[in-house]
């Protein structure tokens, strides 16, 4: 039973994560699980890195087609697919998070991560989902402008991404 003046909800003003939101057509495995990355980067960032390593792999095979037996694998030809700069930042960030050095087949061990690694590798996965999907999309969305100037649009785009 209540009581008067008894503590019946709390809450916190601050939001529990400061994931970014992004579109629908970012995929949701990647979004959810970046979602999860960020909520739980100051409880456990060794967690949060793993999410973030899965993150990572999930949109190398959704976005790039790659899939290899081990995220190392992975990234070593995702090396050939993409400018140096962008290459510098995922070399970077795996030298230093150590991302793609663990088998895929070793789903049940988390390695450690400190929280420095784990925010690295989070910022990682916002500069790559911006990159390769926010990027496509609105330049896809620029191209369909052209394409047939002064026509009514549809639903389906006249140009879309094909795999």
């Amino acid at each position: 039973m209540w009581r008067v003046g008894s503590l019946v909800k709390r809450w916190d003003l601050v939001p529990a994560s400061k994931a970014k939101v992004y579109p629908e057509f970012v995929p949701k495995s990647i979004v959810n699980d970046y979602r999860e990355a960020c909520l739980l980067l100051e409880a456990s960032p060794k967690a949060s890195a793993a999410l973030s390593r899965r993150c990572l792999q999930e949109m190398i095979r959704d976005y790039w087609g790659i899939k290899k037996d081990t995220l190392g694998q992975e990234l070593d030809e995702l090396r050939r697919r993409v400018d140096p700069l962008t290459w510098q930042a995922i070399e970077a960030v795996r030298n230093f998070g150590r991302i793609g050095t663990h088998t895929e087949r070793d789903l049940g061990l988390i390695h450690d991560a400190d929280p420095e690694e784990a925010q690295k590798l989070i910022a990682l996965i916002e500069v790559l989902i911006k990159d390769w999907y926010v990027t496509r999309q609105e330049r896809l969305e620029r191209l369909n402008a052209l394409v047939a100037p002064g026509e009514v649009r549809t639903e389906q785009p006249l140009l879309t991404v094909t795999d």
